[in-house]
């Protein structure tokens, strides 16, 4: 297993980010109605089972492009602390919905890097089979724009729940929580850290890390932009 601990420096803040031509994605014609039903083909359950008994860590993660996926930091370090401890299995799975609409895994996914403060992470599994999401760009996205926090939260196999986007948060009453976050009025899950956040576009425009801390109707997410400067800065 091989991990980097990234660590956004103050002074990427400002560059211009350009990540390449990028994967293979699923295009949606802005014309048409979304069928939200159609991202359930790129998110997925990551989990890691206990050594003894029947207990596991889970989470949600979708697709970058068809050998990677993102999840949220939070999660890959706990699955990575708790192995290191033999409390969870070394085998981390991903278990989605194949084309026949039934439940497949896989097995053996690796952590590639974790940027612990912006709470993301990069999970690589080999031909996965999931079909990637496009990363929109975060200046598209406007108060009361309707987004689907698509994911699979623990004992729910798939979901994509409908919320609008909330005002941006200057972070002065909660600190660094809600700063520089998109917030969504849709309830958060165990298990949904990592869900990706999708537009009607059918893009992702975010990532849901956390509820909010007061306001339990209200999920927290990473934006795009943060996760397009973790992508360019460790290569991908």
């Amino acid at each position: 297993m091989r991990i980097g601990l990234i660590a956004l420096i103050t002074v990427l803040i400002s560059c211009t980010v350009n990540v390449g031509v990028g994967p293979v994605t699923k295009e949606y014609n802005k014309k048409d109605k979304i069928d939200k039903r159609e991202f359930f083909k790129s998110v997925a359950r990551i989990s890691a089972h206990a050594v003894v008994g029947k207990g596991a860590l889970v989470g949600s993660a979708f697709a970058y492009d068809e050998n990677t996926l993102i999840t949220a930091g939070h999660v890959c370090v706990s699955i990575y602390e708790n192995q290191l401890k033999n409390i969870l299995r070394n085998d981390i799975q991903i278990t989605y919905l194949n084309n026949n609409g039934k439940l497949d895994v896989k097995h053996n996914a690796e952590i590639i890097e974790i940027d612990e403060p912006h709470d993301i992470c990069l999970i690589e599994l080999k031909n996965h089979g999931l079909i990637p999401l496009g990363l929109g760009k975060y200046n598209s996205v406007g108060v009361g724009d309707t987004v689907y926090i698509v994911g699979a939260p623990a004992g729910v196999m798939v979901s994509a729940m409908q919320g609008e986007v909330m005002n941006p948060s200057t972070g002065t009453e909660f600190g660094p929580i809600l700063k520089n976050k998109i917030i969504v009025s849709s309830a958060a899950t165990g298990g949904s850290s990592g869900s990706a956040i999708v537009n009607d576009d059918g893009k992702v425009v975010g990532m849901l890390v956390r509820g909010h801390p007061t306001y339990d109707h209200l999920s927290i997410g990473t934006t795009v932009k943060t996760i397009k400067r973790f992508l360019k800065l460790v290569g991908r």
